[in-house]
């Protein structure tokens, strides 16, 4: 009998977002199925994708700890709220993947612009202001693309075309079929 785990639990052992693992699903790298709304991965397609998979699933990936003081008190307004930015999969990786760099990173302010936009457009009502946030996030991944390829960063450039910016790309996607629903509507 095949081994299934949820995606949650696959993404904190793996170490990849959830959104990352639904885009290898796509693409076929890893076997995947949908019962009702939740998703489940196969045990075994995971390991072609990680070198080793701990026996036992850990605690789901956090923010890191360095976070600035005003983000954290952002965080904690919205926690109140009901929801939070921080768990907006693409927003949590880029942070993780911005703080992990050095600190005088060529690439650093591109990053910094498009952590700025994605949560901008998080926050935004009007669809349009949000699609616009979104793509000036994606724009601002690119241009960090293009740093770390002149520099020649195949660790950072892997995580920006595999990850990244798929899911800035998807959450433009969403916002798109959203804003046809609502002209569609009317």
């Amino acid at each position: 009998m095949e081994d299934w785990i949820c995606l949650k639990e696959a993404s904190a052992m793996t170490g990849k977002s959830e959104r990352t693992l639904r885009h290898y699903a796509v693409e076929g790298k890893i076997q995947v199925k949908k019962d009702g709304r939740f998703w489940s991965c196969n045990r075994a397609s995971l390991q072609k994708i990680s070198v080793s998979l701990p026996p036992t699933p850990s605690v789901t990936p956090s923010l890191p700890k360095n976070i600035p003081v005003k983000f954290q008190q952002k965080m904690a307004e919205e926690k109140r709220r009901g929801r939070r930015l921080a768990e907006l999969g693409v927003y949590a990786e880029l942070m993780t993947f911005y703080f992990k760099l050095p600190s005088k990173n060529t690439a650093g302010p591109y990053l910094r612009q498009s952590i700025d936009g994605i949560a901008l457009g998080y926050y935004e009502f009007n669809i349009t202001m949000k699609l616009e946030h979104f793509r000036l996030a994606r724009s601002s991944l690119v241009k960090a693309l293009v740093v770390f390829q002149m520099e020649k960063h195949s660790g950072a450039i892997t995580q920006l075309e595999d990850s990244l910016i798929p899911g800035v790309s998807g959450l433009i996607r969403r916002m798109e079929k959203m804003g046809e629903r609502t002209h569609a509507a009317r």
